[in-house]
């Protein structure tokens, strides 16, 4: 499934030698203590006794030294470190990521489609006698929890399919139960489910990377004759 996902974008792979590449090695490596004799040991300490009289020692006042350890430094480098990584990461990739989330038609575009449709018109027309329908802000909407426009046929549904089914932000090439609960949320048809299947089987990547789930046929074995024959 990474490999798909790794598919849908332009990279080029780079090698970076061990020397100048540090910053995987610190986020696979957990911070260590330093040894116990180490100068910069970390020292936060409040004097008292648990053996003797609190009131003995009222007097003596508490020794609290608190200094930060080379370890703790480098746990804080680390997380800034992590978190210019992020920050760079999700710059990178931002466009690339919503432009896949975007549908290129608008909702004037689906409206104008809804009235070149003679399915459409029909209901449009005749409203009240179409119980799972709705008009809202002149969209027909299928009455659903909560209502979803309907799609004409036309290329928006080809074009839904794809982006839900294909594009990484997505999920890249999920199978059909999940691809059918992304878009029966946002959209709706009445062939949805049968289009969305057939979508689905014709995937060339998902038949050549998806792995067979259920076992292989067994082998076949000689069956042998009743006795006396």
């Amino acid at each position: 499934r990474w490999r798909l996902k790794i598919l849908e974008y332009d990279f080029k792979v780079k090698y970076i030698p061990g020397l100048t590449n540090s910053m995987p090695d610190y986020l696979s490596r957990s911070p260590v203590d330093d040894a116990e004799e180490d100068p910069d040991e970390s020292l936060h300490l409040i004097s008292k006794s648990t053996q003797t009289d609190i009131s003995n020692v009222s007097n003596h006042s508490s020794i609290v030294t608190a200094v930060q350890t080379r370890a703790m430094k480098l746990r804080h480098q680390t997380l800034n470190d992590i978190t210019d990584i992020s920050k760079l990461t999700s710059d990178s990739l931002n466009t690339s990521v919503e432009e896949n989330r975007k549908i290129p038609f608008s909702a004037e575009e689906l409206i104008q489609a809804q009235q070149n449709d003679n399915y459409a018109k029909n209901i449009l027309n005749n409203i009240k006698k179409h119980k799972n329908y709705i008009i809202k802000d002149n969209l027909l909407m299928h009455r659903s929890n909560p209502p979803v426009p309907y799609v004409p046929p036309s290329d928006f549904r080809k074009t839904i399919l794809r982006i839900y089914h294909d594009t990484a932000a997505n999920g890249a090439h999920f199978g059909r139960d999940k691809t059918i609960h992304k878009i029966k949320q946002r959209y709706f048809w009445p062939s949805m489910y049968k289009d969305i299947n057939n979508y689905i089987k014709s995937c060339i990547p998902c038949a050549q990377f998806n792995p067979r789930r259920q076992k292989n046929p067994g082998t076949l074995r000689p069956i042998k004759p009743p006795e006396g024959l």
